[in-house]
């Protein structure tokens, strides 16, 4: 605004000087200009700023629908519905607010202004660069109403904020339950979609195909009938798995690392989901030092789950470096576990299941002194090497 000012200062002086050594027409007409248009502009300035109401809202504004071609995470932000109750128009509305990645911890300051026609109502959308995932929190600093020369100013305080869940890209990747029956849980529920290798339950009997197993042809109704059968056996899916994401490794990671874990996290997720598999999501609370789960069953659970697990930072210690044997209320056939470090003593924490560690920054399939599987990634190439996944 002192730009504005001093723009204002210098016209009037310049113009007062012209006119003492000139004494025309025009010059008068200058002075005149520069002493009665800061006077209009800020007496519509003091009739108007009280006639301004904010509300802050989630999403995008009303009736706009991204251009083709933009950005997943275009126009993704906190709407603020200006209205005006009088009926002369305000001419600008500035509304400053810090964006806030809760989970990488970075901030950015966004600033946008807009008119507020009278009788009317706009929408000034807060949006700032969303590119990597997490819950960005907006927090409203000031508002700032103006006049037409940017001469007056009012500030307005609005102490709410908003909050914004900007999801990772998620991929493709074919979800195959591995045949170790010896780590499954008793369990009364089975897929309805797709087969496993629990031989307590055949889901069907049919024509035995190149690539079947062996030990599933079904020897007695194969000779009975001349045609060589193969038994479809049941998979349970009754607390069978445990996923969780676990970035936090007690140092700051790059944000693009914490992209690609989050990516594969809900990747598996989302396979799971699609393939009928119930399972556990789970997440690590730094401020609670606990391990916070959610059943999950269907794409709004996934959602839920991501509004608190992508909330939470990254760049604490992981509680499972010091857990202990039953911190983990209940027991589950199998543990995945998303992030970017191995930890010590974690087969005995879930008492004889599986446990399969999703590395980032890890460069090939490996295995600990203690029975746990690792499969590693890296980022630039994660999408590919994690296409299919045998769990």
């Amino acid at each position: 605004m002192w730009k504005y000012r001093l723009a204002w200062i210098l016209l009037f002086v310049v113009s007062a000087i012209m006119y003492l050594f000139s004494n025309g027409t025009a010059t008068l007409a200058v002075l005149v200009f520069s002493i009665a248009a800061p006077a209009v502009s800020g007496l519509l300035f003091f009739l108007t700023r009280k006639n301004l109401s904010i509300r802050v809202r989630h999403g995008e504004p009303a009736g706009e629908t991204p251009e083709p071609g933009a950005a997943e995470n275009e126009g993704m932000g906190i709407v603020l519905e200006l209205q005006n109750r009088g009926r002369l128009t305000i001419p600008v509305v500035e509304a400053m607010a810090v964006c806030r990645n809760l989970r990488t911890g970075t901030e950015i300051n966004v600033t946008e202004r807009c008119p507020v026609p009278g009788r009317r109502t706009a929408e000034l959308l807060l949006s700032g660069d969303l590119q990597h995932a997490g819950v960005y929190e907006f927090s409203v600093s000031k508002i700032n109403v103006y006049d037409i020369l940017h001469l007056f100013r009012s500030r307005k305080e609005i102490p709410e904020s908003g909050r914004v869940l900007v999801m990772p890209s998620v991929f493709p990747t074919k979800i195959t339950v591995s045949g170790s029956a010896a780590a499954m849980l008793e369990s009364d529920k089975y897929s309805q979609t797709k087969g496993g290798n629990d031989p307590g339950e055949v889901r069907n009997i049919r024509e035995y195909v190149i690539g079947d197993p062996v030990k599933n042809i079904h020897w007695k109704l194969s000779e009975k009938t001349d045609k060589l059968l193969v038994k479809e056996l049941g998979l349970p899916v009754t607390d069978q798995m445990l996923v969780v994401l676990d970035p936090t490794s007690g140092e700051k990671l790059p944000e693009e690392a914490l992209d690609a874990m989050a990516s594969v996290y809900f990747s598996i997720l989302y396979a799971l989901e699609n393939e009928d598999l119930d399972c556990t999501a789970g997440w690590c609370d730094p401020e609670g030092g606990r391990l916070v789960t959610r059943k999950v069953a269907t794409e709004s659970d996934i959602l839920e789950a991501a509004e608190q697990c992508l909330a939470a930072p990254a760049d604490a210690e992981s509680m499972f470096v010091e857990m202990k044997k039953g911190s983990i209320s209940q027991r589950f056939a199998h543990l995945v576990i998303v992030g970017s470090q191995t930890y010590p003593r974690l087969s005995s924490v879930v008492e004889g299941g599986q446990v399969t560690l999703i590395l980032y920054g890890y460069p090939a399939s490996s295995s600990t002194g203690e029975g746990v599987r690792i499969l590693g990634y890296q980022s630039d190439r994660y999408q590919e090497e994690l296409a299919g996944l045998e769990l």
